[in-house]
């Protein structure tokens, strides 16, 4: 495992930038693809993916920051000293472009949760290249373990859950999940609701969806990673993010829990 590729000075090329780059031009290449197949304006839709990424990185760096607090405090300096105070936090930066990337398809009269359905392919395929890169470098691996596929990474001393392999595993997974529901979720007579086409964004909410429950399983084999005090927030972003998606599900479906429940006892009176 290789954490630096090599150094000169001050400069290090870290083997995670240069599989974080390598999912970049991906996602946007499959990005890119979408749009061009459903006939959209290629050169927008590209500049909102450019700004939504720049977006993303910003608000991926100040969640670092914030919950790195005691290391950053109030030097500027450091806050913008990306190489020898490298770090950004994954999920503020995918909450942040996918925010950024709604408002901007709005803003063009697009279908919005159609951009971001395309936006869910591309960027779990993304994720797969991100993971690669963390278990080449030996970082955000999980906690001690004796099962048998565990793996000793540079500076511990013992066997750790390679949580960069579940994740790589995961989103190979997703990601072949998410092209077979894109073709057939247009077919769910539930989602419809009785009417004649579905609505899109259920592409989207499936990723979110699958990927927060799994990252509420995962918890349990890693150290918090959001920390305030002595409180941990990630189950609790976690599970936000599920009830998020389930709530974007039902409002998709034009369905309320109300409905579900009137429409089961009905069933039950019959």
């Amino acid at each position: 495992m290789f954490e630096t590729i090599f150094s000169i000075g001050a400069f290090q090329l870290r083997t995670i930038s240069i599989f974080e780059v390598l999912a970049f031009l991906i996602t946007a290449m499959i990005f890119w693809k979408r749009a061009r197949e459903e006939n959209y304006q290629e050169t927008k839709v590209f500049d909102g993916f450019l700004l939504s990424f720049i977006f993303g990185w910003i608000t991926a760096r100040a969640g670092y920051i914030f919950f790195s607090w005691s290391k950053f405090g109030w030097d500027f300096l450091k806050w913008f000293n990306f190489i020898q105070f490298p770090g950004s936090q994954l999920l503020f930066g995918l909450c942040g472009a996918t925010i950024f990337l709604y408002f901007f398809s709005k803003k063009q009269k697009w279908d919005a949760f159609e951009v971001l359905d395309w936006w869910a392919q591309a960027v779990t395929m993304g994720l797969i290249w991100v993971n690669v890169g963390y278990y080449l470098a030996g970082i955000r691996f999980g906690n001690a373990t004796s099962l048998p596929w565990g793996v000793i990474f540079p500076s511990v001393f013992e066997k750790r859950h390679p949580i960069q392999l579940y994740y790589l595993i995961f989103h190979i997974c997703i990601f072949k999940g998410l092209n077979w529901l894109e073709y057939h979720y247009r077919t769910f007579e539930w989602y419809r609701s009785g009417k004649k086409s579905a609505q899109t964004g259920f592409v989207f909410v499936s990723f979110i969806f699958s990927y927060s429950l799994f990252s509420i399983i995962i918890s349990f084999f890693q150290s918090p990673v959001f920390i305030i005090g002595d409180f941990a927030l990630d189950l609790i972003f976690n599970v936000l993010l599920l009830f998020f998606s389930l709530f974007i599900l039902l409002i998709r479906a034009n369905r309320t829990l109300f409905s579900f429940s009137e429409k089961r006892f009905l069933a039950v009176k019959k």
